[in-house]
């Protein structure tokens, strides 16, 4: 076995030197001239396009940018009030009395002795005179104003904001509210849904 391995080493060895015998020497003459004809570049040529392309960079960016607020915010007639970073809205809350959070009717609810449509409303609590009233909002409409009661309990809540209807008996749904400043209830009468079975 070693002199097998030994014969097929001096035969790779013998090749190998052969191949290296036969390299002309003359098909690298011109090695040294490789780079004859490239032009020359200045550190400053260098520099300055790096900047160009920087700047074509930067410019795409902020088109991007520029792109993504306008589909958020929308875009104006007049261009000098288009949507910007700075003129955003904040979106931190500042009151936490003025809390706002969506609550679904699913059905017509008696509020105040009004009838409220069945739909989704912002619902923002607020203690006035001692007492805590939660206002409900369409867009910037305000459909009805309710008192409700203040409680410790948390209703098993992971939150701590939330609101929520909750089946009580027929044709009442206890409503619960919770919020950094305040837990609170209150029963809310609905209206029946009435089955229409006539043919049309």
């Amino acid at each position: 076995m070693k002199k097998f391995l030994a014969l097929i080493l001096s035969c790779l060895f013998m090749n190998t030197a052969n191949a290296v015998s036969n390299i002309n020497a003359s098909d690298y003459e011109d090695f040294d001239s490789t780079w004859a004809g490239q032009k020359v570049i200045t550190n400053k040529e260098f520099e300055d396009t790096m900047e160009a392309l920087e700047a074509k960079k930067n410019e795409k960016e902020v088109k991007v940018k520029k792109k993504k607020l306008k589909k958020f915010k929308g875009e104006s007639l007049h261009k000098e009030l288009d949507a910007t970073i700075e003129d955003l809205p904040d979106q931190t809350l500042k009151d936490p009395e003025l809390e706002e959070q969506v609550v679904l009717f699913p059905v017509d609810m008696l509020i105040d002795g009004k009838i409220v449509e069945k739909g989704y409303y912002r619902a923002i609590a607020e203690k006035k005179d001692g007492e805590f009233y939660i206002y409900f909002y369409q867009s910037h409409d305000l459909k009805a104003k309710l008192k409700v009661r203040e409680t410790e309990d948390d209703f098993g809540e992971k939150n701590i904001m939330f609101i929520k209807l909750l089946p009580h008996k027929d044709g009442v749904m206890k409503l619960i509210y919770g919020s950094i400043e305040v837990n609170a209830y209150a029963y809310l009468r609905y209206v029946e849904p009435q089955l229409d079975f006539s043919a049309q």
